[in-house]
């Protein structure tokens, strides 16, 4: 209960799974020329030389992944006040400035030199302006954990980290703060029938991160070996965001349209498959749990929808 030891050991897990995100960026060739000096090191130390050491590295690095997100689960479920430490904001620190901006100006040669100066002096006070968190940064490695293995322990535990986060109502009341956002570039996977959205991301709350990253998982994963029980929880953490927002009248500004569009067609891909599934899962069971989300938004949602229109929209749809 120490808010040093808190504060310490968020300041720790920020700084492993920003590593960590690094080294997904890096292997998906998405990464950006700003790394910190921790990524460097991972980076270096883990450079593969043959295609075995590749897959041992991988496996390493998914072993210690593991071991941090279980420590992270634990002190969420069993320590209400980390929930604080989770959403306190803050300045992004992956980078150095001072060691960028030194770096610039002892290249005192040239105009090249110059240039090299003010570039890294822009391109740090861009990214240390930008404010962060943990949770932030959780929900970007959630969103490269759900497309690189769906079904796996890691994946699973972020899930039930997201499961426990809303459920507490001073966490939801914080994920629905119109005047805490932030810009959280969640990883979308390659598909040929849409576009990537491009880095102009738009400051937002987190609780619009979390139905992103919700959403993202629902249209990407429409497969032949159906992930279930990760269709579930996500399920789940929408249903829990949806009761507190009814509870509490909380009218979040969100593109409610395109997360119905999602569910829509994952019950027009269960009615479609639901010879293949159903000696393996209950496909009522998931049925239920999408019915009962539009259930709650036409009976409630006009108590927490932002206009009529958009309630107008549900009917439509």
């Amino acid at each position: 209960d120490k808010d040093v030891a808190l504060n310490g050991l968020g300041h720790v897990l920020s700084n492993v799974l920003n590593t960590f995100i690094r080294c997904y960026e890096k292997e998906l060739g998405t990464s950006s020329d700003h790394q910190s000096w921790l990524s460097s090191i991972v980076s270096w130390y883990y450079s593969p030389s043959t295609t075995a050491q590749s897959d041992n590295i991988s496996d390493s690095l998914d072993y210690i992944a593991d071991a941090i997100i279980l420590a992270l689960y634990e002190t969420v479920h069993l320590n209400r006040h980390f929930i604080s430490v989770l959403t306190n904001s803050h300045a992004g620190t992956h980078l150095s400035p001072m060691s960028e901006s030194t770096t610039g100006k002892v290249k005192s040669d040239s105009t090249s030199s110059t240039e090299s100066t003010v570039d890294n002096s822009q391109s740090t006070i861009e990214v240390i302006s930008l404010p962060t968190n943990l949770l932030a940064t959780f929900l970007r490695y959630t969103s490269f954990r759900l497309q690189r293995d769906a079904t796996g322990n890691n994946t699973s535990l972020c899930l039930l980290i997201l499961t426990c986060i809303t459920e507490d109502q001073y966490a939801c009341s914080v994920l629905h703060d119109p005047n805490l956002t932030f810009r959280i570039p969640l990883h979308r996977a390659p598909m040929r029938h849409r576009k990537l959205i491009d880095n102009n991301i738009e400051s937002r709350s987190l609780a619009c991160s979390i139905l992103d990253l919700m959403l993202e998982f629902i249209c990407s994963h429409l497969m032949k070996c159906f992930p279930f029980d990760t269709y579930q929880r996500c399920l789940g953490i929408v249903h829990r965001i949806l009761v507190y927002e009814k509870k509490y009248r909380v009218r979040l500004s969100y593109p409610w349209s395109s997360l119905w569009d999602g569910l829509i067609g994952l019950i027009k891909y269960l009615t479609s498959v639901e010879s293949v599934l159903l000696p393996n899962h209950n496909v009522f069971l998931m049925a239920s749990q999408v019915v009962t989300i539009f259930n709650i938004y036409i009976t409630y949602g006009d108590t927490f929808l932002p206009s009529a229109t958009i309630y107008d929209q549900l009917y439509m749809k």
